[in-house]
């Protein structure tokens, strides 16, 4: 089948259509798009957990906007890309044990955030905010951790 230029330029938006979802794969997602607020007094863990969840599996960052995150802990699936703002994003744990947790999750990226404990120990005394077991090429850059 021959293809003139008329014919390619109806037929184009079609294949921009279906090369769009590849397109978005490598776009970052912002975290208020899952419902997420900044600063907020209650419990995000579910939907922050649902936000990094689908991120990783669509190969996509999650990109938060500063602000305070009130969260129980976290379990990081492979391939989480999770970015903040340096010296605005704050993550803040509300129970003891670790705020970030992963168990065979490998290809992770945290950075430009900081973690915030509750200032009391674990049950297990030995976690800390971050517990990381059989997790091959993580990457904490531009961490701040307090409490």
């Amino acid at each position: 089948m021959r293809f003139s230029r008329r014919t390619l330029l109806k037929r184009a938006p079609l294949l921009a259509g279906a090369a769009l979802p590849v397109a978005l794969a490598g776009l970052p997602v912002n975290a208020m798009e899952f419902g997420l607020v900044p600063n907020s007094d209650v419990d995000q863990t579910e939907l922050f957990q649902s936000a990094i969840n689908k991120a990783a599996a669509d190969g996509r960052a999650l990109v938060l906007p500063g602000g305070n995150f009130r969260l129980r802990g976290l379990d990081l699936p492979a391939g989480l890309v999770l970015k903040g703002v340096r010296g605005a994003t704050k993550l803040i744990g509300m129970e003891p044990g670790p705020l970030l947790s992963g168990k065979g999750a490998g290809a992770i990226l945290v950075r430009d955030m900081t973690l915030a404990g509750t200032g009391g120990a674990s049950e297990d005394r030995r976690s800390g905010l971050i517990s990381l077991t059989d997790c091959p090429d993580i990457v904490l850059s531009g961490l701040t951790v307090t409490g």
